[in-house]
């Protein structure tokens, strides 16, 4: 018998993707949080501790900004069905600012 593990990757570790491990696919989300965006609305996450709130960021980056885009990690998950949002894909200017080091001290 085969065991599946379910993985807690790191923000930048998206190799789970491609092991066979365990993937939520958020993306999806994505294209509801644009829309709220579009709106006017803002977006809080709050979740507990490991429940994917920095990978669904990290998500976000990779998915809008040139430096980090790769075409692969978004075929065939949920955002890849919205043709007009896969049109601006990777072509906004990200700021990312990573706090973590400000705890581990």
């Amino acid at each position: 018998m085969i065991e599946k593990r379910l993985v807690f990757p790191t923000t930048d570790n998206y190799s789970v993707w491609y092991n066979k491990k365990y993937y939520v696919d958020k993306t999806g989300e994505i294209v509801k949080m644009t829309e709220l965006f579009a709106k006017g609305s803002a977006v809080f996450f709050s979740r507990p501790r490991r429940w994917g709130k920095s990978l669904f960021l990290s998500t976000i980056k990779h998915f809008f900004s040139s430096k980090y885009y790769k075409a692969e990690f978004f075929e065939n998950k949920l955002i890849s069905e919205d043709k007009e949002l896969m049109n601006r894909a990777w072509k906004a200017f990200v700021i990312s600012l990573d706090l973590k080091e400000l705890y581990d001290r």
